[in-house]
């Protein structure tokens, strides 16, 4: 299915080139002209949305330890409540 509205806005937090390069391919599939923001961390994300620029989502890559869910819980529920967050990982995070 592709969304015609163009301006569709789309954060991604991903800090692997390759792996970003993946998401922004199937963005592009999906969506016709989106505009497409990397950040290579979450703090970066933070400060980007907190400096009033409009994201549509969020797809949030994670690959952290256990010991910073609960930072990580707290940094979503900000996020939350201005878009919807998509998180990806391969790690069994959440307990």
């Amino acid at each position: 299915m592709i969304l015609t509205d163009a301006g569709f806005n789309v954060l991604v937090i991903e800090d692997d080139f390759e792996d970003f390069i993946l998401l922004q391919d199937y963005i592009l599939e999906g969506f016709e002209s989106p505009n497409i923001a990397q950040h290579h961390s979450l703090e970066n994300a933070l400060e980007s949305i907190s400096e009033n620029v409009h994201v549509d989502i969020i797809l949030l890559s994670i690959s952290h330890s256990p010991d910073s869910n609960k930072k990580l819980q707290m940094a979503i529920d900000k996020l939350i409540h201005i878009c919807p967050v998509i998180v990806l990982t391969d790690n069994a995070i959440w307990d």
